[in-house]
């Protein structure tokens, strides 16, 4: 009886090359739908404006009392469509160790909320 080899596949074959290269492409894409899934249904507890708010040792009472609801809106309104919500993100996780300072399009709505926060603050003291 003779015995015949087996061969599952030749490593030479181009179209085994085609094939993993399309295996690769399809995993990648499904590695990027469950990641967006997951970002999706793991959801967001706060709003990245209110962790802004907390680094800069503000609330939302002293960003009302400064800006007003409708400041406050439009601020919330800026921090959404903003383009640096990914270097944001990083800084408010990691801190000031070492992450770059994001330009926040609301830098100046926390310096004036943490101004009129202090002038408050000084007037009820005296």
């Amino acid at each position: 009886m003779d015995e015949f080899r087996i061969v599952i596949s030749d490593a030479a074959d181009p179209l085994l090359m085609i094939g993993l290269a399309w295996l690769a492409i399809l995993g990648m894409l499904a590695w990027g739908a469950v990641a967006e899934a997951w970002y999706l249904v793991r959801g967001r507890q706060r709003a990245l404006f209110v962790h802004m708010l907390e680094r800069h040792d503000l609330t939302l009472a002293d960003a009302v009392a400064s800006e007003g609801y409708a400041g406050l809106v439009r601020a919330f309104d800026r921090c959404f469509n903003c383009s640096e919500q990914r270097p944001c993100r990083h800084a408010l996780r990691w801190g000031w160790l070492g992450a770059r300072d994001p330009k926040c399009p609301n830098a100046a709505l926390f310096a004036h909320a943490r101004e009129s926060r202090d002038t408050r603050k000084t007037k009820a003291a005296t």
